[in-house]
């Protein structure tokens, strides 16, 4: 298992990478709260496009050019302190 962030990690086996997305958040409707997990997995043939389809996840929230440039330093920071 490799622990990306808080909500992305990759599990490796003998077929493929997996990318799995995990993230909790609350939710308000008419005065009641609880809490959706949200739940995204992408297989890939090697690690390599595993690191690729995160980076292409973590920028789908990005909102400007300067937003996208800061995401990829963001997402290349964390690449580069993977440990395997």
């Amino acid at each position: 298992m490799i622990k990306l962030n808080e909500n992305f990690t990759i599990y490796p086996d003998n077929q493929n990478f997996t990318l799995q997305f995990e993230c909790e958040k609350e939710v308000s409707k008419n005065g009641d709260k609880k809490v959706v997990t949200s739940k995204e997995t992408w297989y890939c043939i090697d690690l390599q496009s595993a690191l690729r389809r995160f980076l292409t996840e973590s920028l789908r929230p990005s909102t400007s050019v300067e937003n996208v440039l800061t995401r990829i330093n963001e997402v290349e920071n964390i690449i580069k302190n993977v440990r395997l």
